[in-house]
């Protein structure tokens, strides 16, 4: 009997989804989540976890820049001699206070006239120095305080006997060149201002300007900062998703685990076939130890494995999870759902030009497009023939009423779909199965593309049972592309009804049907049959595959041993 049109779509509404955040996944506002919106102190502290060796490596930039700057610095030093202005008529306080306020005018002009020719020319004659009263000028500094009447005449130089020695000489010819130019009173024979030097210059021990060791912690400073300021761009600009953390920033559905690249950078090996002892067939393992927490509906026990876009790992995911599965000793089939770019039948290697669409169509029975793989542990059914109208045949009643006598024969149905963002065939499947498991690459998939994905998901009213991150810390995936454009007409075969036809290899005895147990939920009172394994007999099953990966790890080492001797 095929299941109502509408039945697939209450797994999501029934069983729940991924809470969606403010602007992420569904949600109305379209305004960015608080989560994407602000990083707090963790992003912090993960952006410089990740930007460490950027920080060293431009710190120490910049100390050898700042090092080398000193180091390349003519050594300039500094003397500085101070000289006091008084005035030197007027008993009253009327004079001495007339005195004072024509002083705080006089002191600007006399800073002034200190690195005019009518100083420096004279110093420069005295000393003979090798230079004219411009270039001499650029070398002196000279101030006046504002709230006292002392004027300060500072000297640059590279011979600190040479910045003392110019120092006083222009503080002395400053000295005459006051009294020269200011006038005398009306009853006095004298100038009535007066310029004192009350500390002489002094010769300077080290040179001025930046020391050498401040120069290196300067641009150790800002080399941090600066690959800090790098950490902060990249961590706003690059989007790809590096963890758990990145993905919880797009959405709440579980991380049912990570995989590792392997060793030779295929992402068509499947470990729990060639390398049952790795570490990279554990993590699907572990996957699907995970998944024994989502409650399956005892009806409709299929998952859809998808991305977001290709070269994800997808297919290797889906292909690992249901050997693993397999392995516990279910009745497990594989489907490779992805009729624009099919590579399940490729992974195991295997015959693919009979499967899922001609068992559609009906030029094909399900027993004839069915293949055992892995030693008979596990049932295959590749893509078959590639057909122009893929989207129309996964959506097609014959599909449902496939997918619904699969059911009844197999405890769990793996469905290896197209990328969600590149054809809209995933959204078809996922509708119609219990789950979809998002399958993203650490490095790779981006959180915007992720985000898309399940917002179009969501829109199917499709189950988000979680999400697998592959290629941690990278994995190469198969390299196909995913586009619109059409199949060449050199490869194009329009697929119609028609007759079965013979297949060329020998047809599969399908699982019988009756009603399966959950392989990864307790199954309930009224769903319980008497010849289905129990939850005692599940986890004894998983003891004993341990058990025996374990045994074989030994004799293999012990066959190697025995070898190593007979040699």
């Amino acid at each position: 009997m095929l299941p109502e049109e509408g039945h697939a779509k209450d797994y999501g509404g029934r069983y729940g989804r991924s809470r969606a955040l403010p602007g992420s996944v569904g949600h109305p506002s379209g305004l960015p989540s608080c989560r994407e919106a602000f990083v707090d102190f963790r992003d912090y502290i993960r952006m410089l976890s990740r930007t460490w060796a950027l920080i060293v490596g431009l710190a120490v930039i910049g100390a050898a820049a700042g090092g080398g700057y000193a180091a390349l610095q003519r050594p300039v030093y500094e003397s500085t001699a101070k000289a006091f202005v008084s005035t030197q008529s007027g008993q009253s306080l009327a004079d001495l206070s007339a005195g004072a306020g024509y002083l705080q005018v006089a002191l600007k002009g006399y800073a002034d006239i200190a690195t005019t020719s009518y100083v420096l020319t004279p110093v420069i004659r005295g000393l003979k120095l090798d230079t004219t009263p411009a270039l001499l000028a650029e070398q002196v500094s000279v101030t006046a305080a504002t709230d006292s009447a002392i004027l300060e005449v500072t000297v640059s130089d590279s011979s600190p006997q040479r910045a003392k020695q110019i120092a006083d000489a222009i503080t002395a010819q400053l000295s005459q060149a006051v009294v020269d130019l200011t006038p005398v009173g009306a009853t006095a024979s004298r100038s009535v201002v007066k310029l004192t030097r009350v500390d002489p210059a002094l010769v300077p021990t080290s040179p001025a300007g930046i020391k050498p060791a401040l120069a290196i912690l300067i641009g150790a400073l800002a080399g941090i900062v600066l690959a800090v300021l790098i950490g902060l761009l990249r961590e706003v600009l690059d989007t790809r998703v590096r963890g758990k953390e990145d993905l919880e920033r797009v959405t709440e559905a579980p991380l049912l685990g990570t995989t590792a690249r392997n060793a030779r950078g295929s992402d068509g090996l499947l470990v729990l076939r060639d390398a049952e002892s790795s570490t990279q067939a554990e993590d699907y393992r572990t996957i699907r130890t995970n998944l024994r927490f989502v409650q399956l509906d005892a009806a409709n026990r299929s998952i859809v494995v998808t991305s977001s876009d290709e070269r994800e790992g997808k297919s290797t995911t889906a292909a690992n999870l249901a050997l693993a599965v397999a392995h516990l000793g279910q009745r497990v089939l594989l489907i490779d759902a992805d009729l624009r770019r099919p590579t399940l039948a490729t992974l195991f290697g295997v015959d693919g030009s009979i499967g899922l669409s001609d068992v559609v169509i009906g030029d094909a029975t399900p027993e004839q497009g069915v293949q055992r793989v892995d030693a008979g542990r596990l049932d295959l059914l590749a893509a078959g023939a590639v057909p122009p109208n893929p989207n129309e045949l996964l959506q097609s009643a014959s599909m449902d009423a496939l997918l619904a006598d699969l059911r009844t024969r197999y405890d769990l149905i793996v469905i290896d779909s197209p990328p969600l963002i590149a054809v809209s065939d995933a959204t078809v499947l996922a509708a119609k199965a219990g789950g979809a498991i998002i399958v993203a690459a650490a490095g790779r998939s981006r959180r915007g593309r992720i985000r898309q994905a399940l917002e179009s998901l969501e829109r199917a009213d499709a189950r988000i049972l979680g999400v697998v991150l592959t290629m941690v810390p990278g994995k190469a995936a198969t390299a196909y592309g995913y586009g619109l454009q059409s199949v060449p007409d050199a490869k194009r075969r329009t697929v119609q009804p028609s007759a079965p036809r013979d297949a060329e290899r020998r047809a599969v005895v399908l699982p019988a049907v009756k009603a399966p147990v959950a392989p990864f939920a307790e199954p309930s009172k009224a769903d319980a049959v008497d010849d289905g394994p129990t939850k005692d007999e599940w986890e004894a099953a998983v003891s004993a595959d341990r058990d025996w990966h374990d045994s074989r790890t030994r004799t293999d080492a012990r066959d190697d041993v025995e070898q190593g001797r007979g040699a």
